[in-house]
C-alpha cells in the first residue's frame, strides 16, 4: 500500500497490528505463518479490494477562504494516531472540511499505560501538524488541537518539570510545537482519530463520513464546538515529580540541637560547633564570638553539600564578583554562609562556567594509548621507521667574513628496535630530504613504512616517492632497481594535523637529542666534517643505550642495545681516552669533537631511560559529537581562540577518542584532542538535590 498522506490509515493500521502479532511469534521470513495469522491476512486481502471504490477530493481548500487547521489525536491499547483537517470558510459563509493527512503507530511491545499512549498520540499529532503546515505554506488563521484524554490535557497545561521524565520529555516536545491554550477536549464519539487507533474494515471505511468530513459540529461556528472541560482522573497525579523538601538536609541534626544533645560522630556539622538561632537556622559556633565582626559573619548560616540552593547561591556570588573563583569566592560566601565542602563547590563553579573556561581553557587529554603492532612485532631494523627534523645548526664559515650556513639534523628511528640513524641535511626542502632518504636507504635498507609529522616537506616527499616508484615499475628501469623494492614501495603514514605527539617514539628521541646538543654545543660552530663526525658518533652512542638486561643474573652487567640488532653487539661508542676532565683549550679539533660526544653520552645515559618511563593518564568522556569546543591557536591570545563544534570522533582500537573532526567558521578540519578544550554544559556540573 502506498499511502504517504495516511488517507486510508484506519484500514492500514489493522495490517500493522497483524505484523506486530506476527513479530511476537518470532517466525522466520521463510517459514509458513500459523493458520490463524493466515486467515486474518486473507480476510484483510479480500477486504482491501473494496478500497478501489474509495474517492477523495485532490483540492482540499476553498478559493479565497480563511483556513484553520484542526488536529485530532487518540490512542487505544493496540495503536495510536492523529489526523489533521483543514476548515475553510469563504466570505459567503460556505464551509468545507477536508482531511489533509494522518499518521498511525502500533503500541509498543513493552506495556505502557493508556494515558502515556494518549500522550504519545498527542506528540505524534503535534509533529504531524507542524509538517503539514510547513508543506502547505499557506497563511493559517489559527490551529486547534483536540484530544479525548483529560489526563493528557492536564499534563500539557502544566510545566514539563512538574512531571516524571517520560511525561516531562513529551510535554516539552508538545509545548515546543504548540501552546497549551490551543488544546481542547473532544468527546470520544466525535473524535475521528479514534478510527485510526482502533482500525476498521475497508467496507465500513468507504462509507464513514466522520473520517472523510470530520465531526458534524466542525462546520458550525466556534460557539457550537465542544466546550466541556471534565475533571481529569487521579491518574494524572501518578506522574507528578517527587521532590524532597528544601530544609530536610539537616533534619536529624536539628532535632538533636533542639534537645541539647551531642551531634552524631558521622554528622558533617560536628566540627563546626553548630547551634540554632531564634529562627531555627543552623549557624557555625566557631571562635570569633568576641570579634567586632557582624553577627552573620561571626556565625554564618550552614548550607548543605550538593544542594540546589547552595549551588545557585554560589553561582550568584560568582557572577556578582565578576567570575571570581578559588579562595576569593569562598571567603566572600563565608561572610554570610558556610557551605559544606566549600572548596570543592567553588572549583566546580569555575570549572563549569562558560566564561571562565573561555578565559582559561584546559586542553583535553586521554590515557596513553596501546603501542601499535609495528612497535611490538619483530621485524628487520628500520623496516618501519619514524622520521623527524631537529635544528637548525650553523656551520662554521670558510672565513671570518663569510655568513654562517644553516644545516638540519634528520633523525630516523626504528619502531621495533629503537635504533637511530642521523643524517645532516643542508635545508628543509623536499629535494634535501630525498637526498638524506637515499643516503639512509643505502646504508639501512629500504623501509616498508615511514611515519612522520604532517609537514609540507614530507607531503612533497610522499608525492615524489610515488612518482619514483611508478617510474621504477616501468620496463626501462626494472634492471636498475631491485624488483622487490619496486613492487613493495614505501607506504607513508602521516600523523593528524598539528599532532606531533602522535609520533611519541621519534619525538622523545629528538627532544632529548636536541636538548643535549644545544646544551653542549651552545654557540659553537663546527665545519661540515666536524658535524658529521660528532653526529655519527652520537648515533653510535644512542644505538648503544641499554634497552633491558641480557639476563636475570645480577652479576651480568651487559645489556641489550639497539646495536645488537644492527651489528650483533654493542658499538661501545664512548671513545677513549676520557676528555671530560680536561680543559677544552688544551684539545685539538678532533679531541674537542670527542669531548662533545662524551658529554652527550653521559647525559643521554643518565636521563633518556627516565624520560621513556613517563606516562600521562587522564580521561575525557565528554568528547562527543555536537559538543562545543575551543580550538587552540598558538598565534592568538587565549581569549581569542576560535570556537568549533565536534562533528565526528575517531576512536582508536582501544575505543578512546584522540582525534576529532571539527566544524569551524572556515570549514571542516581534523585535530587531536590536545588542541581543543571542551566547553562545559549545564549537565556537566554537579547534580545537587
Amino acid at each position: 500500500m502506498y499511502d504517504p498522506l495516511g488517507l486510508i490509515a484506519p484500514v492500514i493500521v489493522r495490517a500493522k497490528m497483524l505484523m506486530q502479532e506476527l513479530w511476537l511469534l518470532k517466525s522466520g521470513w521463510d517459514e509458513p505463518v500459523p493458520n490463524h495469522i493466515c486467515k486474518k491476512w486473507k480476510a484483510i486481502q479480500s477486504d482491501w479490494k473494496t478500497l478501489s471504490e474509495y474517492r477523495t477530493n485532490r483540492y482540499a481548500l476553498l478559493p479565497d477562504a480563511t483556513v484553520e487547521f484542526h488536529t485530532f489525536t487518540d490512542a487505544s491499547e493496540a495503536a495510536y494516531g492523529a489526523c489533521v483537517y483543514a476548515r475553510c470558510e469563504n466570505a459567503a459563509g460556505e464551509v468545507r472540511i477536508s482531511l489533509l493527512a494522518s499518521k498511525s503507530r502500533v503500541a509498543p511491545l513493552k506495556r505502557v499505560t493508556l494515558p502515556r499512549l494518549e500522550l504519545s498520540a498527542v506528540v505524534l499529532g503535534a509533529h504531524l501538524h507542524h509538517r503539514v503546515k510547513e508543506a502547505m505554506q499557506i497563511v493559517c488563521a489559527e490551529s486547534f488541537f483536540w484530544s479525548d484524554s483529560t489526563v493528557t490535557l492536564k499534563w500539557i497545561a502544566s510545566p514539563p518539570n512538574s512531571w516524571k521524565t517520560f511525561v516531562a520529555n513529551r510535554v516539552a516536545e508538545v509545548q515546543h510545537y504548540s501552546h497549551p491554550r490551543q488544546w481542547r477536549h473532544v468527546p470520544g464519539t466525535s473524535n475521528p482519530a479514534d478510527l485510526v487507533s482502533r482500525g476498521m474494515s475497508a467496507a465500513h471505511f468507504t462509507q464513514n463520513q466522520l473520517w472523510n468530513n470530520g465531526p458534524d459540529w466542525l462546520v458550525q461556528p466556534s460557539s457550537h464546538w465542544p466546550s466541556s472541560d471534565p475533571e481529569p482522573s487521579d491518574e494524572a497525579d501518578l506522574e507528578t515529580r517527587q521532590t524532597a523538601p528544601s530544609k530536610d538536609a539537616f533534619s536529624a541534626e536539628i532535632k538533636q540541637l533542639k534537645k541539647g544533645e551531642t551531634l552524631m560522630k558521622q554528622s558533617p556539622l560536628r566540627k563546626l560547633t553548630p547551634f540554632l538561632d531564634t529562627e531555627e537556622v543552623i549557624r557555625v559556633g566557631g571562635r570569633l564570638n568576641l570579634s567586632q565582626l557582624p553577627y552573620q559573619s561571626k556565625h554564618p548560616a550552614v548550607l548543605p553539600k550538593n544542594h540546589k540552593f547552595t549551588r545557585l547561591l554560589a553561582e550568584d556570588y560568582h557572577e556578582e564578583m565578576k567570575h571570581a573563583s578559588g579562595r576569593l569566592l569562598l571567603s566572600r560566601i563565608r561572610e554570610l554562609y558556610w557551605p559544606l565542602d566549600g572548596r570543592r563547590l567553588v572549583k566546580s563553579i569555575a570549572r563549569n562556567c562558560f566564561r571562565c573556561v573561555r578565559q582559561d581553557p584546559a586542553l583535553a587529554r586521554q590515557p596513553v594509548g596501546q603501542l601499535p603492532p609495528s612497535r611490538i612485532t619483530p621485524s628487520r631494523p628500520f623496516s618501519v621507521t619514524g622520521v623527524d627534523y631537529a635544528g637548525p645548526f650553523y656551520l662554521k664559515p670558510a672565513h671570518r667574513k663569510a655568513a654562517a650556513t644553516k644545516s638540519y639534523l634528520c633523525v630516523f628511528v626504528c619502531f621495533a628496535t629503537k635504533a637511530v640513524h642521523l643524517e645532516l641535511v643542508g635545508d628543509l626542502t623536499t629535494a634535501g630530504f630525498l637526498a638524506a632518504l637515499r643516503r639512509f636507504t643505502s646504508r639501512r635498507g629500504l623501509p616498508a613504512h615511514i611515519h612522520s609529522d604532517n609537514g609540507k616537506n614530507f607531503e612533497g616527499a610522499e608525492r615524489e616517492l610515488k612518482e619514483l616508484f611508478e617510474l621504477f615499475n616501468d620496463e626501462q628501469h626494472r634492471n636498475t632497481v631491485a624488483t622487490r623494492c619496486a613492487d613493495r614501495g614505501i607506504t607513508w603514514h602521516f600523523n593528524p594535523p598539528k599532532a606531533p605527539h602522535f609520533g611519541g617514539l621519534w619525538e622523545a628521541a629528538v627532544k632529548t637529542a636536541k636538548r643535549h646538543l644545544y646544551r653542549h654545543l651552545g654557540n659553537t660552530r663546527l665545519s661540515y666534517e666536524g658535524y658529521c663526525t660528532v653526529l655519527h658518533q652520537i648515533e653510535a652512542a644512542m644505538n648503544s643505550r641499554p634497552l633491558l638486561p641480557l639476563s636475570d643474573d645480577p652479576n651480568e652487567l651487559a645489556a641489550l642495545t639497539p646495536a645488537h640488532f644492527l651489528i650483533g653487539t654493542s658499538m661501545f661508542a664512548v671513545p677513549e681516552p676520557d676528555y671530560t676532565q680536561l680543559k677544552s683549550c688544551t684539545l685539538d679539533d678532533l679531541q674537542k669533537w670527542q669531548l662533545l660526544v662524551q658529554r652527550f653520552w653521559k647525559h643521554w645515559a643518565s636521563e633518556y631511560l627516565q624520560e621513556m618511563q613517563k606516562s600521562y593518564a587522564s580521561g575525557g568522556s565528554n568528547i562527543l559529537p555536537g559538543r562545543l569546543v575551543i580550538l587552540m591557536d598558538e598565534s592568538l591570545p587565549t581569549i581569542r581562540w576560535p570556537l568549533a563544534r565536534i562533528v565526528e570522533i575517531h576512536p582508536g582500537e582501544d575505543k578512546i577518542v584522540r582525534v576529532v573532526t571539527l566544524k569551524t567558521a572556515k570549514g571542516i578540519i581534523t585535530r587531536p584532542i590536545t588542541k581543543i578544550c571542551v566547553l562545559p554544559l549545564s549537565t556537566d556540573s554537579e547534580n545537587p538535590v
